[in-house]
């Protein structure tokens, strides 16, 4: 078998990044006094928390070992591989933040189960405000197959920056009726 031209890194490169994060915070954060006598706080940090966990479930699931060939992408899981040809790739968009890790997510087919799936990986890259080059390898492989393919079929990327932002903006106000409710 070739070397893959592009490789992303291995999914507990995003399992480990968070958990870091979380051992880090939690301990400093359940070390305050104040954590436990004020129920704002204690709720504030609660569903910080369940927030921060569901972005670690939803990774945990999602988030799978690509690798682009010249011909296919094989993406590896706890399952074992998986070949897809490009022409199966419905759409492919990266999310990338400055100060962060990149998430690059595909949209399949899944010929063995007639059913799409969505991955996560996170190329290889230092790139702060472009695609990375596996996300353009990908994207170019795409448009030779499918020549009607356009980055317009992506899903818009702001989307999800501004579920994000709500969650968010809704954790605040939450608390605080928890709080005032005597939970």
């Amino acid at each position: 078998m070739s070397e893959p031209i592009y490789r992303s890194y291995p999914p507990i490169a995003g399992y480990a990044l968070i958990l870091v994060l979380l051992t880090i915070m939690v301990p400093v954060t359940l070390s305050q006094e104040v954590l436990l006598s004020d129920p704002l706080l204690r709720w504030t940090f609660l569903l910080s928390f369940l927030w921060g966990g569901t972005i670690l479930l939803i990774l945990f699931f999602l988030m799978r070992r690509v690798e682009a060939y010249a011909d296919r992408l094989v993406i590896h899981s706890w399952r074992g591989t998986e070949d897809i040809a490009f022409a199966d790739i419905e759409w492919g968009f990266e999310l990338f933040h400055r100060k962060g890790p990149a998430y690059l997510c595909l949209k399949y087919r899944d010929k063995a189960h007639e059913d799409y799936r969505v991955v996560l990986c996170m190329p290889k890259t230092d790139y702060a405000s472009e695609d990375s080059p596996l996300a353009v390898y990908i994207r170019q492989q795409m448009m030779n197959v499918r020549p009607g393919y356009s980055r317009d079929a992506e899903p818009s990327t702001w989307k999800v920056y501004a579920v994000l932002i709500l969650s968010l903006l809704v954790q605040q106000p939450l608390a605080k009726f928890l709080a005032a409710s005597g939970y």
